[in-house]
């Protein structure tokens, strides 16, 4: 999955050279943002999706102080990664950087090579950690709150073949870019429909709704996982689309890297938000 990088520095010129040395990385990398001081980089944080920051960093200087600061008292930015980039002599107050909440130290000027290994340290990437935790999270509350239903996470991926199960995707773009996709078993899905549209219990009925339910579930959770991601940029949301796809296109989904697995009602039950190039 491809990250986006946002370098802070006051210099113009440093910024440039840093954002050169992390394309130079051969990093898989989206976009770099560049910001000159602390207020420019929390309204980049508050408009696009951020997966990490490289920030200058000098102990004497309250405002890359408060920067760090701020992040990580905000709910939105508490759990992206900062690199904190300088060319003092910090091998005292290393500590004091830490309880300050940096999460690695790169010294200017330094190689594609110190980017990349620094960037495999950190934790808290897209692919398993900060994405999955928001996907799981609001499925979670989706499902029990909009939905009524009993759910749990679930470690289970390899006994999740299902026969007749549907796929609702709904596409977004602009602020976030990508699609959400949910897959459930029929069975679930005409339970979904009795509780939300109040289908009675006639499987014939059940089933004609079964649909219309999976799609509107794909869709609320979109909604919920861009406000989540980023609550004031602007998304346009694609009409759902719901299909009854082959037993292979469930194990494809159940072990992608993007994918949520949970148990609901009993039933397993998939997550996946892939996103894409943003606008």
């Amino acid at each position: 999955m491809c990250i986006n990088v946002l370098v802070v520095e006051g210099s113009d010129i440093v910024r440039s050279d840093i954002a050169r040395t992390m394309r130079m990385a051969e990093l898989p990398i989206d976009s770099v943002y560049e910001a000159a001081n602390s207020g420019e980089a929390l309204r980049v944080l508050g408009e696009s999706w951020i997966d990490v920051v490289l920030a200058d960093f000098r102990m004497s200087m309250a405002d890359d102080r408060d920067l760090i600061v701020r992040m990580r008292s905000s709910r939105e930015t508490a759990g992206i990664p900062v690199v904190a980039v300088t060319s003092e002599d910090l091998r005292g107050p290393l500590s004091e950087l830490e309880e300050l909440g940096v999460s690695a130290l790169l010294r200017h000027p330094f190689t594609p090579q110190q980017v990349r290994d620094v960037m495999a340290s950190l934790p808290n990437m897209p692919s398993d950690g900060r994405l999955l935790q928001t996907i799981e999270h609001v499925s979670c509350e989706v499902l029990g709150e909009f939905a009524r239903l009993s759910v749990e996470p679930s470690e289970y991926r390899f006994d999740l073949a299902a026969d007749d199960f549907l796929l609702g995707s709904t596409g977004v773009s602009g602020a976030v870019t990508g699609v959400v996709s949910v897959a459930a078993p029929l069975g679930l899905c005409r339970q979904l429909a009795c509780r939300a549209f109040g289908a009675d219990g006639d499987d014939e009925v059940a089933l004609n709704w079964a649909h219309d339910a999976l799609g509107e579930l794909s869709n609320v959770i979109a909604g919920c996982l861009v406000s989540e991601l980023q609550p004031h940029g602007r998304t346009v949301f694609m009409p759902p689309l719901v299909t009854s796809p082959s037993a292979d296109d469930w194990y494809v989904l159940g072990f992608a890297n993007s994918t949520v697995c949970l148990t609901v009602e009993g039933w397993p039950f998939l997550t996946s938000f892939v996103l894409g190039a943003r606008q």
